[in-house]
């Protein structure tokens, strides 16, 4: 049985044992530590994380989630400065993509470090990194010291969660910790941008919209196609197909939280 935690701004609703967030972060970092998984809340949706550099706990989440090996795992990080110890090179429009949208729903893909798990780039060689906009992510990042993964809380082709006990339910109880953190925002999945290549490909639709970032890489003279991102092979319409789940596979390169 998972041990629940309720955040401040967490339901009324009985079950839990009501903590703050400092509390909340110290002991989920505390179970990442020890190899467990974690379901918590983010900008958008409920996210499960790992230690990614624990390659058991990597493969619980993949069990957990019932997610096919082909499918990478993206990484939220606790801070802007902490980048190069997960990604090889930070492109000219990687830093002013990350000025102009983090903390925030924007996943950029960069080629990945020798330290990070092949099972999380699925053998792609690229990992997608995001500074989250929620608070208690970052938070949860700090305290661990670490990057913690940051795929959707919720069982492969079922829809994401915006509620910890849906999360929970939908992974079949299979984690050791739900911090709930109140409905979140859902919407839209984070944006997801390849910086691998010149110019950038757009790999997803998201809650940055594609004008966005137009406009920033075009103030810095970074004109991608006459003024459009290329977009990748796999690259679909904004709208998500019934059961895609936040961070999954809208593309091969990166299938978010």
């Amino acid at each position: 049985m998972a041990e629940f935690l309720k955040l401040p701004e967490a339901s009324e609703e009985p079950g839990g044992c009501s903590v703050s967030h400092q509390e909340a972060a110290a002991r989920a970092s505390k179970v990442l530590a020890e190899g467990g998984l974690v379901i918590f809340p983010t900008e958008s949706f409920y996210g499960l994380g790992v230690d990614p550099f624990n390659r058991e706990a990597v493969r619980r989440l993949f069990d957990a989630k019932g997610r096919a090996p082909e499918k990478p795992v993206l990484l939220l990080i606790p801070s802007a400065d902490s980048i190069r110890l997960y990604c090889k090179d930070v492109p000219s429009d990687a830093l002013r993509l990350m000025e102009a949208f983090w903390p925030g729903p924007l996943t950029i893909v960069f080629h990945a470090t020798d330290k990070v798990l092949p099972e999380l780039t699925a053998g792609t060689g690229k990992i997608g990194l995001r500074l989250s906009a929620s608070s208690f992510a970052r938070l949860l990042c700090s305290a661990f010291g670490e990057a913690v993964t940051g795929t959707s809380a919720n069982y492969s082709m079922e829809p994401p969660c915006s509620k910890a006990m849906a999360a929970y339910l939908s992974l079949r109880g299979r984690v050791d910790l739900v911090v709930d953190g109140g409905d979140t925002p859902g919407g839209s999945a984070s944006t997801v941008v390849d910086v691998t290549e010149s110019p950038p490909r757009l790999l997803r639709h998201g809650l940055v919209k594609e004008e966005e970032i137009i406009k920033v890489l075009e103030e810095e003279n970074y004109r991608s196609l006459h003024g459009k991102l290329k977009k990748g092979p796999a690259y679909r319409p904004h709208q998500r197909a019934s059961g895609q789940e936040e961070g999954d596979n809208a593309c091969p390169q990166l299938s978010e939280t």
